[in-house]
């Protein structure tokens, strides 16, 4: 072999193990989430990202915020396995970067059951009003936690009724068992609605409205008719807030589908 023929072969090999060393790089990258760390999507780091998104989503971070996320770890794991999570949470905390949500909603609804998974969107809504309302980002977050965890509708719209407009349950014991009855009697009295028109009506709204307008429209008609507040009511106003509410949320969920 000659000597330009050796010179060529060692070129054409180091091109070779340049491109192999660039394309490792470029996967280590890729496996890389904004703050140095493997996108393995463990149960716990998709928890602390789960956590850490709700807590920055109003671009503040509270004490009363950190306590539910405590409350819950050590639930959950016992204090040192919780101390230990809350300092990676506070490292990702600290990072500027935004993440995407998904991958790591996607691996709760893979590991936890259902339940667990209601109960983590209970800590979630939690965060949220513990400076003492649900922003508009928040409110956004929350509705993505649930549609990739498949948390139901009608869980969700209650759980976001009782956190958003305080109901004190246990003094309104009656008025949610005269609500769940009459809510059994009308459930197959008639088919949910589909047409949007209908819904923009049932909101007050044209049909042109943005999807802020919406979501404003349906949290101030679901405040108004919801069973919990209308306390000192006789039946049949409770029996006609029932039936407004009932398709209040009807629209809301024809609207946002």
């Amino acid at each position: 072999m000659g000597i330009l023929s050796f010179i060529i072969l060692m070129f054409f090999f180091f091109q070779l193990f340049k491109t192999a060393v660039k394309a490792s790089e470029e996967n280590k990258s890729a496996n890389q989430d904004g703050h140095g760390w493997s996108e393995g999507y463990s149960l716990e780091k998709s928890l602390i990202y789960i956590f850490a998104c709700t807590m920055s989503a109003d671009n503040k971070v509270t004490k009363n915020e950190l306590s539910v996320v405590k409350r819950y770890l050590l639930r959950k794991y016992g204090e040192a396995k919780a101390k230990e999570l809350l300092l990676l949470l506070r490292d990702v905390l600290k990072s500027s970067n935004s993440v995407d949500i998904r991958p790591y909603c996607l691996k709760i609804n893979q590991t936890y059951l259902y339940q667990e998974r209601l109960n983590l969107l209970s800590s979630l809504f939690q965060i949220c009003v513990a400076d003492g309302m649900i922003c508009d980002n928040e409110a956004d977050l929350l509705q993505l936690y649930a549609r990739f965890t498949r948390i139901r509708n009608i869980d969700f719209y209650q759980m976001q009724n009782y956190y958003t407009y305080g109901f004190d349950w246990k003094e309104n014991q009656d008025n949610r068992s005269r609500y769940k009855q009459r809510q059994n009697e009308s459930q197959n009295a008639q088919k949910p609605k589909t047409d949007k028109a209908w819904a923009y009506k049932i909101l007050g709204l044209p049909d042109n409205a943005s999807e802020k307008e919406i979501k404003k429209a349906y949290r101030q008609l679901a405040q108004q008719y919801h069973p919990d507040k209308q306390t000192g009511s006789s039946d049949e106003e409770i029996k006609n807030a029932t039936e407004k509410f009932r398709e209040i949320n009807e629209a809301y969920e024809i609207l946002t589908r």
